[in-house]
C-alpha cells in the first residue's frame, strides 16, 4: 500500500498543484437498479429536503467568489481644516478650507486573484459534498429498498410454509381418523403453525416499518408509502474485471472533496506568501479655500500621498503564518493519502463480502435448497406410510424454510452491498446522472 502511494497516489503532488478531480462516473455495471427504485431515487434527489439545504449553500459559497477578488472599497473623507474656534469665520486665516480626500488601497501582489481562486475552490467542494450527500441519500434509499424487500419476501416464505402446514394438518388428521396416528402430531403441526404466525407478525411489522423509513428517504409524510418492491435481485454482474480501485481514486466524491481542500490550503499558502508585501495606500486630497476679507484671492490646495506599512514585525507575523499555512497544507496532505488507504480497505473489504455472499448463494441454491427440498419430499412419503414421526418431519419443513430464509437474506446483503460499492466509488448508476 505504501509503494501505491510513492508510485501511483497522492504523494507525488506534494510537488505541484493538484487541482480537483472532475468526478467523470463510471459506466461499469456495479448495480443494477430496478426502474420503481430509479424513479423513488431520481424523486429523493430532486425533493429532500436536506438536499435542498446544500444546494443553497452552493448558491451563498458561489456568490462569495466576487466578494473575495474585489479590491477594498476607496474611501471618502470630508472635512474642515484649521477652522478658527475663535470666530469659525471662513476667511479670517489663510489656511481656513473644506478639504474632500480619496484613498484607495492598491495591491502589490495578486492576493486578490489568490483569494478568489481560493474562494472558487471552496465553492468546488461545497459542490462536490453535495455530491456526496446525493450518494449517501441514494445509497440509503437502495439498502432501505432490498430490505424492504426481504421482509416481504420473508413474509411471503413464511405464508407458503403455514400452507405447507396445513397440508401436514390434513395427513395426520386424515391417518389419525384411520387410526393409524396420534392426536399428538395435530398438537405439534398446530404448535408449529402458532410459532410461524407469530414470527410473521414480527416480520409484517418490521417491512410496514421499513416501508415507511423508504417514504421517510423520500421526502415523504412516513403514512405515504410507495408502492411495495417486487423480488430480490437474483443475478449479479461479476466484478473482477471492472478495476474498482482505479475507479475509486478517480470517482470517489469523497476523495475529490479532500483534493480539493488540499488545493485549497495550497492557495492559503500562496495567500500567506503574498501577505508579506503590504498593499500601497494612495491618498489624493482637494482642498478649497475662500478669499481674503479685503478681496485678496486664496488659490485652493492639492496633496497627494502615499504609504506602506513596514513589516518590522514580519517573521513574528506573516513570517510565522506562511510557516503556519505549510503545516496546515502537509496536514492535508497526510489526511488525503490516510483517506485513500481507508477507502481502498473499505472496498476491499466490500468485494471479499460480495464474494463471500456469491459463494454461499451457491451453496443454498445448488445444495442446500435441494436438498432440503428433496428431504420435506421424502418426509412426508414416509410419514404418509409411517415409517417416520412428525417431528423428523417439522423438523426437514423448518430446515427448508431456514434455507429459503436464508438464501433470501443473503440475495438482500449482495444487493446491498453493491449499492454500497457504487456508494463508495462514485459510480453515476447509483444517483442517475448523465455521463
Amino acid at each position: 500500500m505504501v509503494k501505491f502511494l510513492k508510485e501511483g497516489g497522492f504523494l507525488p503532488f506534494t510537488t505541484g498543484i493538484l487541482m480537483l478531480v472532475a468526478v467523470s462516473h463510471t459506466t461499469a455495471q456495479i448495480t443494477e437498479l430496478e426502474p420503481q427504485l430509479q424513479d423513488h431515487i431520481r424523486a429523493a434527489l430532486t425533493d429532500n429536503l436536506d438536499l435542498d439545504s446544500w444546494t443553497e449553500r452552493v448558491t451563498a459559497s458561489e456568490k462569495r467568489i466576487s466578494q473575495a477578488g474585489a479590491w477594498q472599497d476607496p474611501m471618502l473623507t470630508v472635512g474642515l481644516m484649521n477652522l478658527p474656534v475663535n470666530s469659525f469665520d471662513f476667511n479670517q486665516e489663510p489656511m481656513t478650507g473644506a478639504w474632500i480626500t480619496l484613498s484607495q488601497s492598491i495591491p502589490l501582489t495578486d492576493r486578490y486573484s489568490t483569494q478568489r481562486d481560493i474562494a472558487t475552490l471552496s465553492t468546488e467542494r461545497v459542490e462536490t459534498e453535495l455530491l456526496v450527500r446525493q450518494f449517501d441519500i441514494a445509497g440509503s434509499i437502495g439498502e432501505a429498498w432490498y430490505d424492504w424487500t426481504f421482509y416481504r419476501a420473508a413474509v411471503a416464505t413464511l405464508d407458503s410454509t403455514i400452507e405447507v402446514l396445513d397440508q401436514f394438518l390434513q395427513i395426520a388428521g386424515s391417518k389419525y381418523e384411520t387410526g393409524s396416528g396420534l392426536l399428538q402430531d395435530l398438537f405439534k403441526i398446530e404448535t408449529e403453525q402458532a410459532r410461524l404466525l407469530d414470527k410473521r407478525a414480527v416480520l409484517a411489522q418490521m417491512a410496514k416499518t421499513t416501508g415507511e423509513r423508504v417514504a421517510i428517504l423520500l421526502g415523504r409524510d412516513p403514512l405515504d408509502v410507495p408502492p411495495a418492491p417486487g423480488s430480490i435481485p437474483q443475478q449479479f454482474t461479476p466484478l473482477t474485471d471492472i478495476g474498482l480501485d482505479s475507479l475509486l481514486i478517480k470517482d470517489s466524491p469523497t476523495l475529490a472533496s479532500t483534493r480539493t481542500g488540499l488545493e485549497i490550503t495550497r492557495r492559503q499558502l500562496d495567500l500567506k506568501k503574498s501577505l508579506r508585501w503590504p498593499n500601497l495606500n494612495l491618498n489624493a486630497g482637494y482642498g478649497y479655500r475662500q478669499d481674503a476679507a479685503d478681496g485678496m484671492s486664496r488659490p485652493d490646495f492639492f496633496s497627494l500621498t502615499a504609504g506602506i506599512s513596514i513589516p518590522v514585525f514580519g517573521s513574528a507575523k506573516q513570517g510565522a503564518a506562511v510557516e503556519e499555512a505549510a503545516a496546515v497544507s502537509r496536514e492535508r496532505q497526510s489526511q488525503l493519502n490516510n483517506q485513500l488507504l481507508q477507502l481502498r480497505f473499505a472496498l476491499q473489504a466490500l468485494l471479499d463480502e460480495d464474494l463471500r455472499l456469491d459463494e454461499q448463494i451457491t451453496i443454498y441454491s445448488s445444495n442446500l435448497l435441494p436438498l432440503a427440498t428433496a428431504t420435506v419430499s421424502a418426509s412426508i412419503s414416509t410419514y404418509s406410510v409411517n415409517k417416520t414421526d412428525i417431528e423428523a418431519l417439522l423438523m426437514a419443513q423448518t430446515a427448508l424454510f431456514n434455507s429459503r430464509l436464508e438464501l433470501i437474506d443473503r440475495l438482500r446483503d449482495r444487493a446491498k452491498t453493491r449499492v454500497r460499492i457504487a456508494a463508495l466509488v462514485g459510480s453515476s448508476e447509483l444517483i442517475l446522472r448523465d455521463e
